[in-house]
């Protein structure tokens, strides 16, 4: 088990510039008040059980819904079948029609690309706060 105890926030895409929008958008204290988080990265589904494996105390998952290789949906059902208990899943994804297919995947909440901060700070807390 990680030896940090600060909240976790794991922002998954094989995108780099993805990742560090989501990270740059929402900070280390996404609104006022919210508690100090830490942003962990993966860029493949490996990455992502990693850090499930680590039991990193991960508080939110934010997926990228156009990740290439593995697809998200399909990382989200892994984990659902994998763990039993997960934190919230949000996903960005490309296009309204795939909303639902996240939903299916396990979202708690979706958001439509391109990211915009405020959007994302305001799904956030309304996740976490």
């Amino acid at each position: 088990m990680s030896e940090n105890n600060t909240p976790k926030i794991l922002v998954f895409s094989d995108d780099s510039t993805f990742r560090s929008q989501v990270i740059a958008a929402l900070g280390p204290n996404p609104w006022a008040g919210s508690e100090t988080y830490e942003f962990l990265e993966a860029a493949t589904s490996p990455g992502v059980m990693n850090h499930f494996d680590a039991e990193e105390d991960i508080k939110l998952c934010i997926f990228d819904g156009e990740v290439q290789k593995d697809g998200a949906m399909s990382v989200g059902h892994l984990l659902a079948g994998t763990y039993a208990e997960l934190p919230p899943l949000l996903f960005v994804v490309a296009r309204q029609q795939d909303e639902w297919l996240a939903r299916g995947a396990g979202a708690t909440k979706t958001l439509l690309k391109p990211i915009n901060a405020a959007a994302l700070t305001e799904a956030v807390r309304q996740i976490l706060g």
